[in-house]
């Protein structure tokens, strides 16, 4: 063994945070975004989770797919919808979605809208990513059914209740 491998292996905890930064297992503040209870706008729901060696936007998706804490707000993940994986570059991060993500997002010009922007602004609340990407399957898509994606959307706090 050489190099990071070898002082990985020595000492792991001095090579996941030296010189004080700490890159895995740390405890990170991230703002989710669920349907009111009357699906019309959006409620933050913020929480800690533990960065561990998981990607963080899938773990972010994870919790959406959990849905909140407050069981009076609505989940925003459509039913069988799988991230098949998340990449950031830079400052945008591209989500990979299944197929049934396009299936079951709701028809309804507003809830495809909400449902898109609790996935940008969730994601967006880690630091360093300001853009979501969206493909399904692989696929880039100029549009879901209203919601246009072919370029990454900023996050839009104009649809959450203050």
């Amino acid at each position: 063994m050489s190099g990071d491998a070898q002082k990985l292996f020595d000492n792991p905890r001095e090579f996941l945070f030296k010189e004080g930064i700490k890159i895995y297992n740390r405890s990170v503040q991230v703002d989710l975004y669920f349907l009111s209870e009357s699906e019309d706008k959006l409620v933050l729901e913020t929480v800690n989770i533990d960065q561990t060696l998981k990607n963080l936007p899938a773990a972010v998706f994870e919790l959406l797919a959990e849905g909140a804490q407050n069981k009076d707000l609505n989940p925003v993940i459509p039913p069988g919808t799988e991230l098949l994986w998340a990449k950031t570059d830079d400052n945008i991060c591209t989500l990979n979605f299944t197929q049934d993500f396009l299936i079951h997002i709701p028809k309804d010009g507003v809830k495809e809208r909400l449902t898109v922007y609790a996935i940008v602004n969730s994601i967006t609340s880690i630091d360093g990513i300001e853009y979501v990407k969206f493909l399904i399957d692989s696929k880039e898509y100029d549009k879901l059914y209203s919601v246009k994606v072919k370029e990454p959307l900023a996050p839009d706090h104009t649809l959450v209740i203050e």
